[in-house]
């Protein structure tokens, strides 16, 4: 079954192989049928490309609160900030999510039951975390409900840890917040006034920001469940802050007519292959040996995956 992340990057190349189909393009200004269409296109390209973002960004917290239910670690152990999060601070996620997804009453009863449960389990030794507890209590999240998700995993000022990971990955210049509120207001307004026109650059330039954001939030997440799973006393107690210099980097890029590997720590190439199954198989073993994170560009030098252990 295809993780979130699968399901994001998927529907995020989608996006790009649709932004180069003539039908989304302006012809010249007497072609006035095509570029109606054309701009009703964009608009609902602007849509489904915040909608992707949003739902990786809500389901892959979720994925983090089950993964954290197998580990072994007590409860009280966990950050406040988080424990806070699954318990009281989730409570009008559900009423929302409830009214949201059910019809009958006795939907709402079942629901509610299996939500109660979850919460009520987090006073045992074995506590099965609610999945709607961060990013769930509104149609739509802001930047600072994304901001909010990662404080409550410890991180402090988390756009600019965000965006300093995202640098030293060499994906974006700009501070990710605003990539974020200007997709998010592009959004709205391709959704709610009838007269917008999307601009296509718009489009290109938030596939690139919308791979940044996620691998950057994606990574400071997982981090943050690797502290919890070894129980790491300084993070849990909020002691140790988590900086975009603690995650470890290496890359495969696309060089010259050969696939590359270079590890952060150093500027040299590690491997060169043509092989590009066989390099990304030992690259991926060597990351998770060493704790970093595998970041794998495609030929034209974009964004296609990451990987970590």
């Amino acid at each position: 079954m295809p993780t979130t992340k699968e399901h994001f990057l998927n529907r995020i190349s989608f996006l790009r192989l649709s932004l180069q189909i003539d039908a989304t393009r302006d012809k010249s200004l007497v072609d006035l049928d095509h570029n109606q269409v054309a701009r009703l296109l964009r608009n609902g390209l602007a849509v489904v490309g915040f909608a992707s973002l949003e739902d990786f960004m809500k389901k892959r917290v979720s994925e983090i609160l089950s993964e954290i239910s197998k580990t072994k670690v007590d409860f009280n152990d966990l950050p406040n900030k988080l424990r806070h999060a699954v318990t009281f601070g989730c409570l009008s996620a559900l009423n929302y999510q409830m009214n949201l997804n059910t019809n009958t009453s006795e939907e709402k009863v079942t629901f509610t039951q299996e939500q109660a449960s979850r919460i009520a389990s987090t006073a045992t030794t074995s506590y099965n975390l609610t999945e709607f507890a961060l990013g769930y209590a509104k149609p739509n999240i802001s930047s600072d409900d994304v901001a909010e998700i990662l404080r409550s995993f410890g991180f402090d000022d988390p756009w600019t840890k965000m965006t300093a990971l995202a640098s030293k990955m060499g994906l974006v210049g700009l501070p990710l917040k605003n990539s974020f509120d200007n997709a998010s207001k592009r959004r709205h307004q391709a959704a709610h006034v009838a007269q917008t026109d999307t601009p296509q650059v718009d489009l290109e330039q938030f596939v690139t920001e919308a791979l940044s954001i996620a691998v950057s939030y994606d990574c400071l997440l997982t981090h943050a469940l690797k502290l919890i799973t070894k129980k790491d006393i300084c993070y849990v107690k909020d002691n140790k802050k988590i900086n975009s210099s603690d995650i470890y980097l290496r890359f495969l890029k696309y060089d010259k007519g050969c696939w590359v590997e270079i590890s952060e720590k150093s500027k040299r190439p590690y491997r060169k292959s043509k092989d590009f199954k066989l390099i990304k198989r030992n690259a991926i073993l060597r990351s998770n040996k060493k704790n970093e994170v595998l970041i794998i560009f495609d030929d034209s030098g974009n964004l296609n995956t990451w990987h970590y252990n």
